[in-house]
């Protein structure tokens, strides 16, 4: 009996030899890791590089915009002090009322002629609207709300500046019976531009404390004269008031400023 025919070997199949991708892996991570970094560094420089041109921009408005608040408080602390002595004028004034032989003549005239001085100043406010429009622009919060509070109040003033300016006109035709002078101060008032820094309510070639002619006993005993007068008063006083509101909100955006090192040169109001 024959043995079973042994199997022929199973014949081995080719193959490539083994390839080792772990140092290319790594070196292709670390070539994406490098530009990776330096994207981002690039990215990084590029922010600082903007952040730094956006402080420099935001300090140049915000210097200019000190500037032109430290205008404006000048401004606006005359023109205070100027209606205290228009109120001081026409409080003198209702008390000469009250004996009219007894008044100075001059004195009188003198005080007529303060009472229609209407100190009308311009507020310097360009930098702090123009900044409403870019906002971005500043990057502290506090300075932002300021501005906007600023702004709003000076809106106000305006529309109050405006109301009492006709009102004063009103008074000033009134007294025209009384003192002559008084049309020529409305025909030079009148065609003025309200964004002057004030209104000269005398024609340059006169001093208004220099009396003009007036006629006073006609004056001291006119019913109207006194209600007119009355009415300077309290326009005087109300002016004053609204003023110093004004200039409290210039003051504080001036210490919101001061608070990051800012502050308006002390410069001669042209």
């Amino acid at each position: 009996m024959s043995s079973p025919a042994t199997p022929p070997p199973p014949s081995r199949r080719w193959r490539s030899p083994a390839v080792d991708w772990r140092p290319k892996a790594r070196w292709l991570v670390a070539e994406i890791v490098v530009v990776v970094a330096g994207v981002l560094i690039a990215l990084a420089l590029d922010a600082r590089w903007q952040d730094r041109q956006d402080a420099s921009q935001e300090r140049v408005y915000l210097d200019q915009l000190a500037a032109d608040l430290e205008v404006t408080a000048k401004r606006l602390e005359f023109s205070e002090t100027e209606m205290r002595t228009t109120m001081r004028r026409a409080s003198n004034l209702l008390i000469a009322f009250d004996d009219p032989d007894g008044a100075d003549r001059d004195s009188v005239a003198e005080w007529v002629a303060w009472v229609v001085w209407y100190q009308r100043p311009g507020l310097a406010l360009g930098v702090a609207r123009s900044l409403t429009s870019d906002l971005s622009v500043v990057s502290d919060d506090s300075v932002r709300t300021a501005i906007f509070g600023l702004l709003t109040h000076a809106d106000a003033y305006r529309a109050f500046d405006e109301a009492t300016f006709d009102a004063f006109i009103d008074y000033s035709n009134q007294l025209r019976p009384f003192a002559p002078m008084a049309a020529r101060i409305i025909r030079y008032l009148g065609p003025q531009d309200s964004t002057l820094a004030y209104y000269p309510v005398l024609p340059f070639e006169t001093d208004r404390r220099v009396a003009y002619s007036l006629d006073v006993d006609s004056f001291l005993r006119s019913r109207e004269a006194y209600t007119v007068i009355d009415g300077l008063y309290d326009m005087a006083a109300d002016l004053r008031a609204f003023q110093s509101s004004m200039l409290s909100r210039v003051r504080e955006v001036q210490d919101v400023l001061a608070r990051r090192g800012i502050r308006g040169e002390s410069e001669g109001d042209s």
